[in-house]
C-alpha cells in the first residue's frame, strides 16, 4: 500500500517536471529571426556636360555704353570657370561679378566714339560640373554697339567696301564743260569711268 502511494507521487513530479520544461509562457526553443537586409537606392552617375548661354543687357539694340553679359548656366560649376575662360573681341572686358551658384556677370566697354559689334565666346573644355563632365558645346554671343557722338545722325557716308569704280549711286564726274572748255582756259578734259583716274582699291577712294 505505501509502495503504491510512493509510485503514484513520483509519477505525478515527474509530468509535472515536463510540463514545465514545456512550451509554456517562458523561454522558447526557436531561432530569432534577423530583420530583412535595406538595400540603399542606386544613384546614378552624372555624365551630362554642363552648358551655358550667354546674353546682353542690351539684346536687340545698339549699344550706347557699357554692356553687361549676362553667363547663365545648367548647373553648378563652382570654381571651375572665371574671367580668363571668357574670349572678348572688339571691347575691353571689365567688372567680373558672380551673382548666385548658376549665373556670372561681366561688363565690357566699346571702343568710344566708334560704331561696331563686339563679339564674346567661350571655347568647349572651358569648365566642369561637381561630377567632372567638362563642357562639350561652345557659347557666344554678339552685340552691335554705336558710340558715335549722342544726338548726331549719319547723313551720308561711303565705306569703300567694293573694289573697281566709285558706286555710281554715290559718285558722279563732273564733265559738263568738256565741249565749251573750263573755266579760266584750263586746258584739260576731265574723263568718265576710268579706274586709271578714280577707282576704289583696299578700302580706300583712289
Amino acid at each position: 500500500m505505501v509502495c503504491s502511494r510512493f509510485a503514484a507521487l513520483a509519477l505525478a513530479l515527474t509530468s509535472l517536471m515536463f510540463q514545465g520544461c514545456g512550451g509554456g509562457g517562458g523561454g522558447s526553443s526557436a531561432a530569432a529571426v534577423a530583420p530583412p537586409a535595406v538595400t540603399p537606392p542606386v544613384t546614378p552617375s552624372d555624365t551630362v556636360p554642363p552648358t551655358v548661354t550667354i546674353t546682353s543687357s542690351a539684346a536687340g539694340t545698339s549699344a550706347a555704353g557699357p554692356v553687361t553679359l549676362t553667363f547663365t548656366f545648367s548647373e553648378d560649376v563652382g570654381s571651375s570657370f572665371s574671367s580668363d575662360d571668357v574670349v572678348v573681341s572688339g571691347a575691353t572686358a571689365g567688372a567680373w561679378s558672380k551673382l548666385d551658384a548658376l549665373r556670372y556677370t561681366l561688363v565690357v566697354r566699346p571702343p568710344a566714339g566708334a560704331a561696331g559689334s563686339l563679339n564674346v565666346s567661350v571655347a568647349s573644355g572651358r569648365f566642369n560640373d561637381a561630377a567632372g563632365n567638362a563642357n562639350t558645346a561652345p557659347a557666344s554671343a554678339a552685340q552691335a554697339y554705336d558710340q558715335r557722338l549722342a544726338g548726331w545722325t549719319l547723313a551720308w557716308s561711303d565705306e569703300f567696301s567694293a573694289a573697281g569704280l566709285p558706286d555710281a549711286a554715290k559718285w558722279d564726274y563732273d564733265t559738263e564743260r568738256n565741249a565749251v572748255g573750263w573755266f579760266n582756259n584750263e586746258l584739260q578734259y576731265y574723263a568718265r569711268n576710268r579706274s586709271e583716274n578714280a577707282r576704289v582699291e583696299g578700302g580706300r577712294l583712289i
